[in-house]
């Protein structure tokens, strides 16, 4: 059996329609030293079909492997990584899509710099039909905080990152108990024992829809995932790094509740006070109270403008009404 350079690990659930474009995308490739293993987390769909049609493309190089039950994203990872036999590890997720030198640049730079032990790059984001909308530079990361200024410029997303395979077996493999975030905990396990680059430029597209970009399940299990990973970094802190952690954590956690705030039903409330009480209090108190402010008076404003605009097409509507009878 060959023995590739690099291992793409697809995880996969339910995404028949959006499979196509990511496996297109890898025989698009600038280079074919690789090999795919599709892992599907018990999938409903026709997703065994598509990825049968692509087995003649890829010849040996795709491996597909359909779970009898659901393990999440960490598992199925952690599939995938037992099955994989290379230096290098990439992963995809089947509805995203890679550009076409992703493989050559990312292997080149670990090739050139092998004091690194992984390396991300910038992403496009794009709707459901893949018409790109902008680009993540990382300028924004909140990785300065936690893991220092080569961090300030960051992408941590799984897809983002090319590792070696000797750092995954050094920190360990996916914390499938974290149903979200599990990306960002193997990159903080890894940053800690090696540093990780990043590349300025766009080599993968991030593809937004209804189910990855807000729907109220999913914010739910983002909320009860950020508690478990946030909870987990700050106890893993040494006690002199114990308050970078906190405002680490807040920071993100501030980040996700101004996002979900003109949600209804107060729910970014909710999710500010959940936050609050299942974190032990392990926040910056004050600006946390602070943000439960602007957060409750920016919703009950948002509600009342609402009401008042609801009111006034009624009125208006009633008065056109009028008008026309007379």
């Amino acid at each position: 059996m060959k023995n590739y350079k690099i291992s793409v690990i697809m995880a996969t659930y339910n995404s028949a329609h959006y499979l196509p474009n990511s496996l297109d995308s890898l025989l698009l490739q600038t280079v074919d030293d690789f090999e795919t293993i599709v892992v599907d987390d018990a999938s409903t769909d026709n997703t065994e079909q598509v990825v049968v049609r692509y087995r003649s493309l890829f010849g040996q190089r795709l491996k597909y492997v359909k779970l009898n039950r659901r393990v999440g994203r960490g598992g199925v990872r952690n599939f995938g990584l037992a099955r994989s036999t290379s230096p290098y590890i990439a992963f995809l997720d089947a509805d995203d899509v890679y550009c076409g030198r992703k493989l050559e640049v990312q292997s080149n730079y670990l090739d050139e710099h092998p004091m690194v032990g992984g390396v991300s790059c910038q992403c496009y984001t794009a709707n459901a039909a893949l018409e790109v909308q902008g680009v993540l530079t990382g300028k924004e990361s909140t990785l300065k905080m936690l893991l220092g200024s080569h961090y300030a410029y960051f992408v941590e997303s799984t897809v983002a990152v090319m590792y070696r395979r000797e750092l995954i077996n050094e920190v360990g493999e996916f914390d499938d108990t974290i149903e979200r975030g599990q990306d960002l905990d193997l990159l903080i396990r890894a940053a800690r024992r090696r540093q990780i680059d990043f590349i300025r430029e766009p080599l993968w597209i991030y593809r937004l829809h209804g189910t990855n970009s807000g729907s109220m399940q999913g914010l739910s299990e983002r909320t009860y995932s950020n508690i478990v990973l946030y909870r987990k970094i700050i106890a893993s802190e040494h006690p002199c790094r114990a308050g970078a952690a906190k405002r680490y954590a807040a920071a993100n956690l501030k980040s996700h509740v101004y996002r979900i705030r003109e949600r209804k039903y107060g729910y970014s409330v909710r999710v500010w006070f959940l936050y609050l009480s299942k974190m032990n209090l392990d926040l910056p108190l004050i600006e946390w109270s602070l943000l439960g402010v602007k957060v409750l008076v920016g919703y009950r404003l948002t509600q009342s403008a609402k009401r008042l605009i609801g009111f006034v097409n009624v009125m208006a509507a009633r008065t056109k009404r009028l008008r026309l009878t007379c």
